[in-house]
């Protein structure tokens, strides 16, 4: 999948394809938010899936 491709686009099951896309950035957000002070605020937490782990899979 590239950057300009839509989900309605692809050949597979485009809920699978987010799910798998999903699952894997929720994957490697973990390790970064068990380094992370426990008073880290959720906009941050969100912040960091998003830029971080979320757009770096896709």
């Amino acid at each position: 999948m590239n950057a300009f491709q839509q989900f309605r686009d692809l050949p597979a099951d485009p809920t699978v394809t987010f799910e798998r896309l999903f699952r894997a950035a929720l994957e490697s957000l973990l390790p970064d938010l068990a380094e992370a002070p426990w008073y880290v605020r959720e906009r941050e937490v969100v912040n960091l899936f998003v830029f971080r782990h979320l757009l770096s899979v896709a």
